[in-house]
């Protein structure tokens, strides 16, 4: 009898904890989607129509996802915020000007959110020849349409370098043949700061970075952890896990690429298969 009554008494006292305490996940399930230029006309492996984009984040929203932002998955990471249970991270790669005149006006129309990760080199080119910028089709941003996109509450800047999105004679940023680690690391670094300086008038320090096709190495991975990165995007497919308490699951992270070859629902099919 006294031992019924113990367990009755252990039961009650730990019941409340069970039955009010909301289940708190520890990790959740993060697909990523790369997109880079988005055009009314063009279409090419890496390259969309506005309709295209829109169908996508129509779909998006009709199925329950909801885009979440760099910073949001990193507090997740720190412990200081939840997610979302269906989140999904949009990306735009290199800094293209339409990512500024059509992107943000279909994320604001559709309440979501994107990271886009731009090359120094074309927005200084864009900035310096103003007769050759803010063509929809072919122009990249200038630095006042990065501050601007920032200002946007609907992008965040990444860093996709400053002048290593090239094949040769560095293919992204792989090692020059004969380049020693420390040679390696200062070229690497330099390259990075010189973005960062120029994005500082901007009122933006990326934290997320995006490795030229997808190509990355140990020294490159410490350099930019070194350096403020909280987050790295490769070219590999598949579905991320974010895991609480872990910096790491924030580390090339797998990205699925649009093409305009699909329909919406075969690239969705695809992508959850």
């Amino acid at each position: 009898m006294k031992k019924f009554f113990i367990c009755v008494c252990l039961f009650l006292f730990c019941f409340p904890l069970f039955a009010f305490s909301p289940y708190e996940e520890k990790s959740v399930s993060l697909p990523v989607i790369m997109y880079h230029s988005v055009t009314s006309h063009g279409k090419s492996e890496y390259i969309v129509t506005e309709k295209q984009l829109e169908n996508d984040l129509s779909y998006l929203k009709e199925n329950g996802y909801v885009t979440v932002t760099a910073k949001q998955l990193c507090d997740y990471v720190d412990g200081m915020g939840e997610l979302p249970p269906k989140p999904i991270l949009l990306t735009f790669d290199d800094g293209h000007y339409n990512n500024l005149s059509a992107v943000v006006p279909l994320l604001e129309r559709y309440d979501c959110h994107a990271v886009v990760s731009v090359i120094g080199k074309f927005c200084k080119y864009s900035s310096d020849h103003p007769e050759e910028s803010h063509h929809p089709e072919y122009s990249y941003l200038t630095w006042d349409d990065i501050k601007a996109l920032n200002e946007s509450g609907r992008v965040e800047i990444g860093s996709h370098t400053y002048n290593m999105h090239n094949y040769s004679p560095r293919f992204g940023i792989g090692r020059i043949s004969g380049e020693d680690d420390v040679t390696y690391e200062k070229n690497l670094r330099n390259d990075l700061n010189k973005l960062n300086d120029c994005l500082a008038p901007c009122d933006v320090k990326p934290t997320v970075f995006a490795y030229p096709f997808g190509r990355y190495n140990s020294i490159a991975q410490s350099t930019l952890l070194s350096m403020g990165f909280r987050m790295t995007l490769t070219c590999s497919e598949g579905i991320n896990t974010i895991e609480k308490g872990n910096p790491d699951s924030l580390i090339h992270l797998k990205r699925y690429n649009r093409a305009s070859s699909l329909t919406t629902e075969d690239f969705f099919r695809r992508l959850w298969k």
